[in-house]
């Protein structure tokens, strides 16, 4: 009998050096891919942050731009828009009393604008807004109607009330002085107020 010695030698993909190389590959490639996932998801995070503070601003940009849509720019005080859209609210909430309002002019404002010039004018509506909007309850609607009109929304409020308001407002107006611009002088306006009450149950009630 002959006795031979054969060694199988193992290939290249089968040597201990190999596994172990390919071992590593492995885990790098998994921890590339997990680093890859998890930079996915924060660029998306920031995303979504991005577009959650992007549509925050724009709320608040439109928010301002209502605002300012219902703001008289002299005065300070709401516009005709506001006090419109304060009507229509009004019809959608069915209050079960009726609402007031008191209608206000400035006396003989163009004989005071003629006199005085523009600039003191005004400044006399400055003064009579801003002296309705402090005598005015804090749940009116004041605004400026329209030159030296003025009108004030009195929700669940009866004559008697709205009269009584009416007067303390001709009063306080009465009684501020305001200065006329660039000069020294003082001076005084009076205002005259008509009061209406109704229900605002429809457009029609609104508009009337």
């Amino acid at each position: 009998p002959v006795s031979l010695s054969i060694q199988v030698l193992p290939a290249w993909w089968q040597t201990g050096l190999a596994r172990a190389v390919g071992f590593l590959a492995f885990v790098l490639l998994l921890h590339l891919a997990l680093q890859w996932r998890t930079g996915v998801r924060a660029r998306e995070q920031a995303l979504a942050d991005e577009v959650r503070e992007r549509t925050a601003e724009l709320a608040a940009a439109n928010a301002r731009l209502q605002e300012l849509s219902y703001l008289d720019p002299m005065t300070g005080i709401a516009n005709g828009r506001h006090f419109r859209d304060a009507l229509v609210t009004l019809m959608d909430l069915h209050l079960s009393a009726p609402c007031s309002l008191i209608f206000i002019d400035v006396d003989f404002f163009k004989d005071f604008n003629d006199r005085f010039g523009h600039l003191a004018g005004d400044a006399a509506l400055c003064a009579v807004a801003g002296t309705i909007r402090d005598v005015a309850p804090a749940d009116a609607t004041v605004a400026r109607y329209g030159g030296e009109e003025f009108v004030c929304l009195l929700r669940e409020t009866s004559l008697e009330e709205a009269r009584t308001l009416a007067e303390e407002i001709r009063r306080a107006v009465e009684s501020r002085d305001f200065r006329i611009p660039d000069t020294e002088t003082v001076s005084r306006v009076t205002i005259s107020a008509g009061i209406a009450q109704a229900r605002i149950d429809s457009m029609d009630d609104a508009r009337g």
